[in-house]
């Protein structure tokens, strides 16, 4: 019976990230630094995707630290890193 919960839980988070992709609402994820560049961004992963972003935070950052990103209006050119976790 477990299994079958867990598989139900499932089914709804799919539907609702499905539904939630054409929505225009600022979202905010976790990722981590991959690499630093010399013009002051960074390469972040979303989805099995990597990103150049700008750091919002004005604070050098290095591989390997973990980040909140976010993605305003669901726009991806003006997606940052806005936090440290």
């Amino acid at each position: 019976m477990l299994h079958l919960d867990t598989e139900i839980l499932k089914a709804i988070s799919c539907g609702i990230n499905k539904a939630a992709v054409g929505l225009k609402a600022d979202m905010t994820f976790p990722s981590v630094v991959y690499e630093a560049h010399c013009d002051g961004t960074y390469t972040i992963k979303k989805d099995g995707q990597d990103y150049k972003v700008k750091n919002a935070l004005g604070t050098a950052l290095s591989p390997g630290q973990h980040v909140w990103v976010k993605l305003p209006m669901n726009k991806l050119e003006f997606m940052h890193i806005c936090g440290i976790r």
